[in-house]
């Protein structure tokens, strides 16, 4: 008789799997819409995000009349800063993007750079051009200023250390030139003499904490991991809505009727939902593995914390969504629930309580921070409590009794 009670049990809980598995999926569009709709939205996000990055910087256009190796390094470091645009052009061109406003300022590199530099000239050796609307000037000025000082210096100091070997008759080798750059180079970025710590705020970088990080995150790893737990948590919170569609159709007493117990109705409508955010998940961690490849120390961790988030973002929307009668509060509350949480999770700064209770917050100091275990803990735990919980709440709400 208990064997025959379980078997009757686990159909009566493969049966409900299959009718919400049904009822989700109404069309054969359902699937792909729910599958690969969360993945174009990620992509378009953060191309959007990567293309405002990319426009915040400072335009500057140059023109290399000298084209030696010396006018080259320079300009080769200048493309390296991270706050401007450099576009490498024509002399003619340069001037009409200053006079088009397509660049703020631009630089013209002329013809003998190389040669005042090996004789020692320090002044007029580049030419900025601007115009009226120019606004950053000043701050290019610095910046280009400070690359050929730091070239000039560099070379003065290489030149001058082979020199005074030669004099003393110390020995000198096809090293010694470069190790004399390399080593003024440095000097350039030295150690700091205290350590601050620093977090960077903006949404577009990683938040990392100077000092504490044990390991380095990934650029745009980030900014990843907010749009994917926000766009993930949206779509889990939209698949939670069979509690209020149940209640609005009556099927509730059906279920009921037939024999469904309350764990039966609760897990076989739930799990059609966790399968759906599994096989996003499948395909958004492909996504954060193509769009960061440097995934070798990270992946493990963010499969394993991603989840964990997916069971705690579909508790936590069917918890939300069995205080509703209404669709549509259901779903403007998980909008303003996503906003907020991703809000506060993109800022990074540890606030008590919230740092322990954020879903999202809690995944990305689990794969971009420096601890793994604490917020994997933490997540984990609120997981089992929002299962526990949405589960007494849709039981009692709807007047169900073992």
């Amino acid at each position: 008789m208990k064997e025959e009670r379980q078997g009757d049990g686990m159909k009566r809980l493969l049966l409900m799997i299959r009718l919400r598995m049904k009822l989700t999926l109404t069309t054969k569009t359902s699937l792909l819409s729910l599958v690969l709709l969360p993945v174009i939205i990620v992509l378009f996000m953060y191309t959007f995000f990567d293309m405002t990055v990319e426009e915040a910087r400072i335009p500057v256009a140059v023109a290399n009349l000298d084209e030696t190796d010396y006018s080259e390094r320079v300009i080769e470091k200048l493309g390296e800063n991270s706050r401007i645009r450099l576009e490498v052009t024509d002399e003619h061109t340069m001037k009409q993007l200053v006079l088009t406003n397509e660049a703020d300022s631009a630089i013209l590199f002329g013809a003998g750079f190389k040669e005042e530099i090996l004789m020692g000239e320090k002044n007029s050796l580049i030419h900025v051009y601007q115009s009226d609307s120019s606004l950053a000037v000043p701050f290019v000025k610095e910046i280009v200023a400070s690359e050929v000082m730091r070239f000039i210096s560099n070379y003065q100091a290489a030149e001058r250390t082979v020199e005074l070997r030669d004099k003393y008759e110390l020995e000198v080798d096809s090293g010694t030139w470069l190790e004399a750059w390399e080593y003024t180079d440095g000097q350039w970025e030295p150690e700091p003499l205290m350590s601050v710590a620093a977090t960077e705020l903006p949404l577009y970088q990683q938040g990392v904490v100077a000092g504490e990080g044990e390991r380095a995150a990934e650029k745009g790893l980030r900014t990843l991991l907010l749009l994917i737990s926000a766009v993930l948590m949206f779509f889990l919170f939209s698949l939670a809505y069979w509690v209020i569609e149940d209640k609005e159709q009556n099927f509730q007493k059906r279920f009921l009727l037939s024999g469904v117990k309350p764990w039966q109705y609760f897990v076989g409508s739930s799990v059609p939902a966790l399968l759906l955010g599994g096989v996003q998940l499948f395909f958004l961690l492909g996504l954060l593995v193509y769009l960061v490849p440097e995934s070798g120390g990270w992946i493990g961790s963010a499969a394993l914390m991603l989840v964990l988030y997916v069971l705690c973002s579909c508790y936590l929307g069917i918890l939300l969504a069995a205080f509703f009668r209404s669709k549509k509060y259901a779903l403007l509350t998980g909008i303003a629930v996503v906003a907020v949480f991703t809000t506060f999770s993109a800022v990074g700064v540890p606030v008590f309580p919230l740092n322990f209770v954020v879903p999202q917050y809690l995944l990305i100091e689990g794969v971009n921070g420096s601890s793994f275990f604490e917020p994997a803990i933490y997540l984990g735990g609120i997981t089992v409590a929002l299962f526990c919980i949405s589960f007494l709440v849709v039981r009692w709400k709807y007047g169900f009794r073992s």
